[in-house]
């Protein structure tokens, strides 16, 4: 699934799909419960999993990089449950992301990078890597927007 059509809600456990857009708000569905709702721009606000990464000391990684690496690293690097010791959350994330900046990512951001992780696991969502003729098709419909 992409990134793009998944969001997390400030206030609201867990992820939502985004199921349709209305000019106050989302419509959106539960991964915990599968139930669609409404839910305001007014009282909440939205995150957009593409938008989301994690920082590092030269820049950032993007978030579906971060749980590919996590996927692929699974089997030789077992994934600690969320509400592990903050030295044990800190161990998982130097050996999956090295270069992550330890002063700007925190033992609770590295909490929520698991429980999503997990969530997403469940439900089949962790995204393939992009092959070189998605990425282009991505770069070029980004010019499109960007000369519009």
């Amino acid at each position: 699934m992409d990134f793009s059509k998944i969001v997390a809600i400030n206030g609201k456990p867990g992820l939502f799909e985004v199921v349709a857009q209305r000019n106050n708000g989302l419509i959106v569905r539960s991964f915990l419960d599968k139930r669609s709702t409404f839910v305001s721009i007014n009282t909440h606000a939205f995150s957009l999993l593409d938008s989301v990464a994690i920082y590092t000391y030269e820049d950032s990684e993007p978030l579906d990089n971060v749980m590919r690496k996590m996927r692929d690293q699974e089997s030789t690097t077992p994934i600690p449950p969320p509400n592990s010791d903050k030295q044990v959350l800190r161990d998982y994330l130097d050996v999956i992301l090295p270069e992550h900046d330890e002063t700007r990512v925190y033992a609770s951001d590295i909490k929520k990078l698991i429980k999503w992780f997990l969530l997403l696991q469940e439900h089949n969502a962790i995204p393939e890597e992009k092959t070189a003729e998605e990425l282009a098709a991505a770069a070029e419909e980004a010019a499109k927007k960007a000369s519009e």
